[in-house]
């Protein structure tokens, strides 16, 4: 019997009454669990419905609950609550909210987007292959953001009974949406990969403990992006990305940095799984998460959660269960609205293919951003594969 759950934000939970909101997930929407946001990068959130607040929110960079202090007494990075908590303790409720009205609980936690902290320690941030660093993203090589990150995984994990901890952003290649849009020219596919490489000196580093000639490695992927840049300008972008795909298969500088790279997100999930066990969920929005996160899912066995917001043929869903060897350890999120569904039929079908493929767990995001017709086809689908079920 599969299992459904929404995505919900605490102050969506806290502006329309704790008790209340949970009651109507379960009730009215007929979900199994709820899935709350605990540790973000910055929020901008436009709410599709009347809570009573504000319609836009906005919200710095941090953590969303309150952080334990002895999950952090061996580490030098501490979450930093965001303002909006003030005194509050959102999640002690939401936790004890779920118990008594018989409602699952899991919490999602981004680890390597976070302004506040890259503000506090810039030492700590991915560096880029012309030397700039990044406002938000957290560097997977960096020994303290590691030491960090396994610290945030088991203090959610052990503060609050929690069915499961996604813990997102654990890769570099996720860290790419981070980036807000920039002025200039947008690469794209393998030149885009190339933009988002880390050569801090953690990076550099693990490179040279694999072996990899990095300045070698370095200039390189430098030529790559003036190139990319070059050839974007005139409309033959394809052309650079097709070369730098054969140079990350044939240049050996090039591949031993990118295993260097593989190596430190593998041994980065690999710590958070000692940590957590059955209890860490991994979400992959693409192929190039995947690529990241799937040789360690299938070495150690923890769940897949991935992001329905495309067509079947192009979803990551299927190579997502081929990395894990099988639909049940891989649960399916579906961005219920539009563009990504269109309509409540469309949605009825997507989750009752995916429950027909043997996925167990089916979400959707997000209870505080849908408008009322998209909570009605939420409905409509969990209804409909209950009774088919």
């Amino acid at each position: 019997m599969a299992r459904f759950w929404t995505d919900c934000f605490c102050w969506d939970l806290e502006d329309e009454g704790v008790d209340a909101a949970i009651g109507r997930i379960k009730g009215d929407l007929f979900a199994d669990e709820i899935c709350v946001l605990a540790h973000s990068d910055d929020v901008v959130q436009r709410r599709a419905r009347d809570f009573g607040g504000a319609r836009t929110i906005r919200h710095e960079a941090g953590a969303h609950f309150r952080p334990s202090a002895s999950h952090y007494s061996a580490t030098r990075i501490r979450p930093i609550p965001t303002g909006w908590m003030k005194s509050r303790d959102p999640f002690s409720r939401i936790a004890k909210a779920c118990d008594s009205i018989g409602v699952g609980l899991a919490v999602r936690a981004s680890c390597l987007r976070n302004a506040a902290l890259v503000h506090k320690h810039p030492m700590i941030a991915c560096v880029d292959a012309f030397g700039d660093a990044s406002r938000n993203r957290l560097c997977p090589a960096n020994p303290d953001v590691r030491e960090f990150v396994v610290a945030l995984a088991a203090d959610l994990a052990e503060s609050y009974p929690a069915r499961r901890v996604e813990l997102a952003d654990v890769t570099f290649d996720s860290s790419r949406y981070a980036r807000g849009s920039a002025l200039g020219l947008d690469l794209k596919g393998a030149a885009q990969s190339f933009q988002d490489w880390c050569f801090c000196p953690a990076c550099r580093q693990r490179a040279l403990d694999h072996g990899c000639h990095v300045e070698a490695a370095h200039a390189a992927v430098r030529q790559w992006l003036d190139r990319a840049f070059e050839r974007g300008a005139t409309g033959r972008l394809d052309e650079v990305n097709s070369a730098i795909e054969r140079a990350l298969r044939d240049d050996a500088d090039i591949r031993s940095y990118q295993e260097a790279r593989r190596s430190s997100e593998a041994s980065l999930i690999a710590a958070v799984h000692a940590r957590l066990g059955d209890k860490l969920a991994i979400p992959v929005n693409d192929d190039a998460e995947l690529a990241g996160v799937g040789p360690s899912a299938t070495e150690l066995g923890f769940a897949l959660v991935a992001r329905y917001k495309m067509t079947p043929s192009t979803s990551p869903v299927p190579r997502a269960v081929r990395a894990l060897g099988g639909p049940e350890d891989v649960a399916v999120r579906f961005d219920a609205y539009p563009p990504y569904i269109d309509g409540g039929p469309a949605l009825v079908a997507a989750v009752h293919e995916t429950i027909e493929a043997g996925h167990l767990n089916v979400g959707f995001y997000a209870d505080g951003v849908l408008p009322a017709p998209c909570l009605d086809w939420i409905r409509q689908a969990i209804r409909y594969a209950r009774r088919e079920g």
